[in-house]
């Protein structure tokens, strides 16, 4: 499968700190690592409904198995992707499906 990976995608996780006296939060995103998977564009937005969330899916990323969380982000070709799920395929490779971050 490793012939199929083409796409080299960063990686990005958050920190949050608490800053001043109100206790704000700040989240600050920074890279962890590059790594090159196969990036492909699903067909349509693919709609998942559960009891508990309802979230759109865009995009799907194939890649050897790393240490990618729920909660971080993709970057490819200057773009923030959102994940959805991280599915370990059987210790053989990951399915990382995301969407296209919002801007606003």
């Amino acid at each position: 499968m490793s012939q199929f990976f083409t796409d080299t995608v960063t990686v990005k996780r958050y920190s949050t700190t608490s800053v001043g006296s109100g206790g704000e939060v700040v989240k600050t995103w920074s890279s962890q690592f590059d790594i090159t998977g196969s990036f492909q564009q699903l067909s349509g937005d693919k709609r998942i409904d559960n009891a508990q969330n309802a979230f759109r899916k865009t995009h799907i990323l194939y890649c050897p198995v790393a240490d990618i969380r729920d909660k971080d982000l993709i970057v490819y070709n200057s773009k923030e992707y959102e994940i959805t799920d991280v599915a370990n395929q059987f210790n053989h490779h990951l399915e990382v499906t995301m969407r296209i971050r919002s801007t606003s």
